[in-house]
């Protein structure tokens, strides 16, 4: 090819190609269905949308719920102004999200989505309070933390008091459990209470062996034990699938989880999916 013709392709060529899977397009979607939303003030609406997805346990392509998938967008809307004082190291930088959010709080006082989502904000907020320059800034200590932890826990009390039955509100605990450190019966009681209430959703198999893991009183003997469980309680819907599900991630990330598999039992699990 001549330096012409590469120029005259380089001219052709405007911007590169993003390639977005079917995953990806449906996560943009609802996520964007969750920011017009909340721009909009129309938080009735988004509730409403929340706990019809949650209803139908309804998930994407790649198994994400979409019921949470639409609340993320307001808890970025929330957590914005703590995410500005954390990058200007400056406590007056900003606003309270949480206090902006709260002229829906009497509305919606009745609303587990509302509160679902109030939830997650307030997780997320713990999550922003761990990281390492928000612990440089000095500007959130363990009250702070606390303070956010005892918040969601709230919220879920209140959400589960509206609907007991909700794989929505069994998520956050579980997501809930693992960043307040809960020991390992609360977790494990929380991740069996949100497969019993959507066992068709892979996902939360995946969840539940990676925050068995991550817990510092947890091993891969307690993981086996609890996949060979899951095994059990959802065989009516993945036949031995559990067990592999619940194995795939520890297998990508801990060398050591290659000795405990059972292997003849993972092959198994695999075909069943």
């Amino acid at each position: 090819m001549g330096e012409s013709e590469r120029e005259a392709l380089k001219a052709e060529v405007k911007m590169p190609l993003v390639y977005k899977s079917e995953e990806d397009l449906e996560v943009d979607w609802y996520i964007h269905r969750g920011h017009k939303l909340s721009e909009q003030d129309e938080m009735p609406k988004l509730c409403a949308e929340i706990k019809q997805f949650d209803t139908m346990l309804a998930v994407t392509t790649g198994g994400r719920p979409i019921a949470e998938l639409l609340t993320r967008s307001a808890r970025h809307r929330i957590l914005s102004p703590l995410e500005q004082v954390i990058e200007t190291q400056s406590p007056s930088a900003t606003s309270d999200g949480f206090r902006d959010i709260e002229q829906f709080a009497a509305e919606l006082s009745d609303d587990y989505a509302f509160h679902l989502l109030m939830c997650y904000a307030q997780i997320d907020a713990v999550r922003l309070c761990k990281t390492q320059k928000a612990k440089d800034s000095g500007l959130f200590g363990c009250r702070t933390i606390e303070s956010h932890i005892s918040k969601a826990s709230t919220h879920i009390t209140f959400a589960t008091k509206h609907n007991a039955q909700s794989a929505a509100i069994a998520a956050a605990k579980c997501a809930l459990c693992e960043i307040s450190n809960a020991n390992p019966a609360s977790l494990m009681r929380s991740y069996e209470e949100l497969i019993a209430l959507d066992k068709t959703t892979y996902a939360h198999f995946r969840k539940y062996a990676r925050a068995l893991l991550a817990h510092p009183e947890i091993g891969l003997d307690v993981l086996d034990h609890e996949a060979s469980k899951m095994v059990k309680k959802t065989q009516d819907i993945w036949g031995t699938g559990a067990y592999a599900w619940m194995y795939l991630d520890p297998l990508g990330t801990d060398s050591a989880s290659f000795e405990r598999v059972d292997v003849t039992r993972f092959m198994e699990g695999a075909l069943d999916i």
